[in-house]
């Protein structure tokens, strides 16, 4: 039985090195130059200044550390663009044994986006996979009562510009898919492209929210074929309107075909507000 006791002592002897890395570890990140570390690699995977704030814990299994304030800067002005009242990341093992941060997975709970005395909304959650700036990585973000969203998304802050396709998810109903580019600027957000699947039926075209002055949601689309039976049964309606939104609401949209029951429309235009218009001037 010497090789029973021998793959018994290695096995303790390896739980030993494990315990004893995991220590060092510890004092490591614990120390006063480990927040700011995990602060400067945040930092550098974002393009914007991450600030981490409050309490901050390490933990071993999986390896990581979580904390009560978490805070994105915009760079020029310094100004707080999104916070979050807790966070918790997860770290690769490997290079962390070699004393290098890399990010695996970070979570944030009631994250708040928009600078304060502006337009802002807050998301119950939001959870990052395998980020690397340029490359795919896995977005889940919980919209609580709204249902889920599951996106794949690559960012390329030099262009300031997010490429996605994105899964939206609601109790009792059919998912909605989104594919685009969104370009991001101080005075707002920009979709050059976007396509939606509703249904079995797609939409596709641009849109833009801009947030000078009062906010404006504008969007310029068509479709070959819309059945408006088939979009309320997704977006019901009692739900909200363009009378509840809080912002102004700008809709153009070009069907070849509209149906409603057995009422057919061809080469049909429907327009709400005023005609779109995604020149930052339009949200003054």
């Amino acid at each position: 039985m010497k090789w029973l006791r021998r793959l018994v002592g290695l096995f303790l002897l390896l739980a030993v090195l494990v315990l004893a890395a995991g220590l060092a570890l510890d004092a490591w990140i614990e120390s006063s130059g480990g927040r700011r570390m995990v602060e400067q690699t945040l930092s550098e995977a974002a393009g914007l200044p991450v600030r981490l704030g409050g309490d901050f814990d390490v933990h071993l299994l999986p390896p990581g550390a979580d904390g009560t304030e978490f805070l994105v800067l915009d760079e020029p002005t310094g100004a707080e663009f999104a916070s979050s009242r807790a966070y918790d990341l997860e770290l690769e093992l490997l290079p962390l044994l070699r004393r290098e941060l890399r990010v695996q997975r970070l979570r944030l709970e009631w994250l708040v986006l928009g600078e304060a005395g502006g337009p802002r909304f807050a998301l119950p959650s939001v959870e990052v996979s395998d980020f690397a700036i340029g490359q795919p990585s896995r977005v889940a973000v919980d919209l609580g009562w709204l249902g889920a969203v599951d996106a794949l998304v690559s960012w390329f802050p030099d262009d300031a510009r997010v490429d996605f396709g994105l899964s939206w998810s609601a109790e009792g109903r059919e998912d909605v898919g989104l594919d685009g580019v969104l370009e991001y600027a101080p005075e707002g957000l920009f979709l050059p492209e976007v396509s939606a699947r509703i249904e079995g039926q797609r939409v596709r075209g641009s849109a833009c929210f801009l947030t000078l002055g009062a906010p404006v949601a504008a969007l310029d689309l068509e479709a070959d074929s819309l059945d408006l039976e088939a979009l309320e049964a997704v977006f019901p309606a009692g739900q909200g309107g363009a009378a509840a939104l809080p912002f102004e609401l700008n809709l153009r949209l070009e069907a070849g075909t509209l149906l409603r029951g057995d009422i057919r429309a061809s080469d049909t235009l429907l327009e709400i507000g005023a005609p779109p218009d995604c020149s930052p001037a339009a949200g003054r």
